[in-house]
């Protein structure tokens, strides 16, 4: 379990980004694209090229791919995997060729479900390493990639108003160990909660905390029939 947690910190701060020009994401428009069955931004095709590790993406297409999500019947920002729990169990236990199948049964699984969590693609991108299959864990590391470009496209984090929009909590921490900074357990809500700030511990970067866009939460059953606008 340690030398996975430790890889999955090494692998999140040694992963390189690149620095663009951010761009809040117009949700109204990302639900228009993702329908037209002729685009380059039809989810079906983009959600093809995310599970196809020759096929590079353009940000555009990132950003269509990760906040179109919302606009998916599986979309569920706050469910609960049970498989999760088997998985970290494994996940205790020494690896070993039956171990690491079964860990790669219950990620695709929850993968299934959910397949921007970035905890269990790195939980996954560590098991494709161990077992050298080379091709998975390119492709995880496509996948990791892809999510962390669309959120980063989306502002800096320093504001309201150049907060980071994310429509998993999970993301907000998985910034926080990207920038090398650590969450101090403090959490405000703003702007009619759709804005989340947290707080960071001491840093060299002088950051006291990072602005979140929560407004992908609002989301639910009963609005996903409805055009999405703010």
């Amino acid at each position: 379990m340690r030398y996975i947690i430790i890889f999955i910190l090494l692998f999140f701060i040694n992963t390189s980004f690149s620095q663009q020009t951010s761009k809040k994401p117009n949700y109204k428009r990302i639900k228009k694209n993702i329908k037209k069955k002729n685009s380059n931004l039809y989810y079906y095709a983009l959600f093809k090229k995310f599970n196809n590790t020759n096929r590079a993406m353009t940000l555009e297409e990132k950003r269509h791919l990760y906040f179109g999500y919302i606009f998916q019947k599986e979309y569920a920002p706050f469910g609960f995997n049970k498989y999760k729990d088997s998985l970290n169990l494994y996940a205790r236990k020494k690896l070993t060729k039956k171990t690491i199948t079964k860990m790669l049964f219950f990620i695709e699984y929850i993968l299934s479900k959910k397949p921007f969590d970035l905890k269990v693609l790195k939980y996954q991108a560590y098991l494709y390493k161990k077992s050298k299959n080379n091709i998975g864990y390119a492709t995880t590391k496509k996948k990791i990639m892809l999510v962390k470009d669309a959120i980063l496209s989306t502002g800096n984090g320093r504001s309201s108003e150049t907060a980071y929009h994310v429509i998993y909590r999970d993301h907000e921490l998985d910034i926080f160990k990207l920038l090398k900074i650590k969450f101090n357990g403090t959490r405000k809500t703003i702007d009619k909660f759709r804005i989340e700030r947290l707080y960071a511990k001491p840093n060299n970067q002088n950051i006291k905390g990072l602005f979140f866009n929560v407004k992908a939460f609002k989301l639910n059953l009963k609005s996903k029939k409805q055009l999405f606008i703010f």
